[in-house]
């Protein structure tokens, strides 16, 4: 993307491995949630999972920390502008 030609631009892997538990957290929030239904027969609500709770109370601030995280990095490298004409 940035990187100059020829050259493959340079990845954080623990940036990687926090970014894709979180979307594992996100998919197994929303089968919780959807779940097969069998729950809801029985008068139980998906809101008093403790998984869906645990999901829930973390998962939205840990992708908001994370993208904090890189686009203050890209400030770094570019100003606020170009920073924000590469993402429009």
């Amino acid at each position: 993307m940035g990187a100059p030609a020829g050259k493959a631009p340079v990845r954080n892997g623990y940036l990687d491995f926090v970014k894709g538990i979180a979307i594992i957290l996100v998919a197994l929030g929303h089968s919780v949630q959807c779940g097969s239904g069998e729950a809801f027969r029985g008068g139980a609500l998906f809101y008093e999972d403790s998984l869906f709770r645990f999901i829930y109370a973390f998962h939205m601030p840990l992708f908001m920390l994370v993208n904090g995280y890189v686009f203050c990095w890209s400030l770094g490298r570019r100003s606020f502008r170009e920073t924000a004409r590469k993402q429009f």
